[in-house]
């Protein structure tokens, strides 16, 4: 396979940010994030 047909596959993006804030709100862990992150809309 070359190299610009690899570069043009799908890949899955991982948020991390989202993940440690998802898993504190759920009472199963502690993050320290900017409030811009956690405010509700």
């Amino acid at each position: 396979m070359d190299a610009d047909r690899v570069v043009a596959m799908p890949a899955l993006h991982f948020d991390q940010t989202l993940l440690a804030i998802e898993t504190a709100r759920r009472a199963q862990g502690v993050v320290l994030c900017s409030a811009l992150l956690v405010e509700e809309s």
